[in-house]
């Protein structure tokens, strides 16, 4: 197994940090897929409801216990991420407009609506919350930068 670097364990600590509730140091442990995601990860459904599984019987984590139990899927994952480019022709499918700033009620409404793991609008403005640092409700790709390297 793959050691997690420092690096690694700071961008995780980072990204999990994010999903805790009321910044109480805990996630619920359905979010493991999530995070996984968040973190640059890949997992199956199938890893997921095995990691979600595992171990402790409180259904909150703690970020020590999220380590120990993903451990080897975070060691697996690297900090590269997704290269600008392929950020801005994203970001540009999502600019209807054309104008440079995606409207966050819109973007709300489609990451509560599509994928697999949909996620609750609780969930996006809490996200959503932290990276629009300027409150304008409105997401320039500085800021789509920082959501998706999340």
């Amino acid at each position: 197994m793959s050691e997690i670097t420092e690096e690694q364990l700071a961008k995780f600590q980072q990204v999990f940090e994010e999903y805790e509730e009321d910044f109480g140091g805990v996630v619920k442990r359905k979010q493991i897929g999530r995070i996984l995601r968040a973190c640059g990860g890949n997992p199956s459904k199938a890893l997921i409801a095995e990691l979600v599984g595992t171990g402790l019987p409180d259904d909150k984590l703690k970020f020590s216990d999220f380590v120990d139990i993903a451990g080897i899927e975070l060691a697996n994952i690297s900090l590269d991420g997704i290269d600008e480019d392929k950020l801005r022709e994203m970001f540009d499918v999502l600019d209807r407009e054309e104008v440079g700033i995606l409207n966050l009620k819109e973007l709300k409404s489609l990451l509560t609506s599509v994928g697999d793991e949909k996620l609750t609008g609780e969930e996006v403005d809490h996200v959503l919350k932290r990276i629009d640092k300027d409150g304008d409700q409105k997401m320039n790709f500085k800021e789509f930068v920082r959501l998706m390297s999340m």
